[in-house]
């Protein structure tokens, strides 16, 4: 059974598939692994909490992967160049860089196989009738609205004219 509940699982799985030629793009399967919860939460202001953080190994598949109408080469770079662009988490919590292996079948196919960790925040939304009870309040589980500054002053102290002291500056 395939879970796609991570949402960095879905989103590398999606870009998988658009690099994929059509006739390929209906083997590609994936799912979550070896999965933890850390406890790290975090009050995100008034449009949510982060209550902690999924780690988990997302694995990719493709079954009979016809390699010569299909180049290995081109779905391993789409995983690099993803990760490096999307991924924004992978240094701060030491991700081990991707794996694959690639098993050929016969001379024209082979099943391909990736590995990549994630870790993705579990985010939380304040809601009057959420099922999960936390911190005295009623939560459901779902993105919410990050405020980001486009603009900003910033005024540290005053500007004055120096002080004069027996009437020179």
């Amino acid at each position: 059974m395939s879970l796609r509940q991570g949402y960095l699982l879905q989103a590398l799985h999606q870009a998988l598939h658009a690099a994929l030629p059509g006739k390929c793009q209906g083997q590609l399967d994936s799912w979550m692994e070896n999965g933890t919860l850390r406890l790290d939460p975090k009050n995100m202001g008034p449009t949510g909490a982060i209550l902690g953080y999924l780690s988990y190994q997302a694995v990719y598949t493709l079954e009979a992967l016809p390699f010569r109408d299909c180049d290995p080469a081109v779905l391993l770079a789409t995983v690099m160049a993803w990760l490096q662009d999307y991924d924004s988490e992978r240094e701060r919590f030491e991700l081990p860089d991707p794996a694959f292996s690639i098993e050929p079948n016969d001379e024209h196919s082979a099943d391909l196989e990736l590995q990549v960790d994630f870790v993705e925040a579990l985010r939380l939304c304040p809601d009057e009738q959420g099922p999960i009870h936390w911190a005295g309040r009623r939560w459901v589980v779902m993105p919410y609205d990050l405020w980001v500054a486009e603009a900003a002053l910033l005024q540290v102290g005053t500007l004055q004219p120096p002080a004069t002291i027996g009437g020179t500056p």
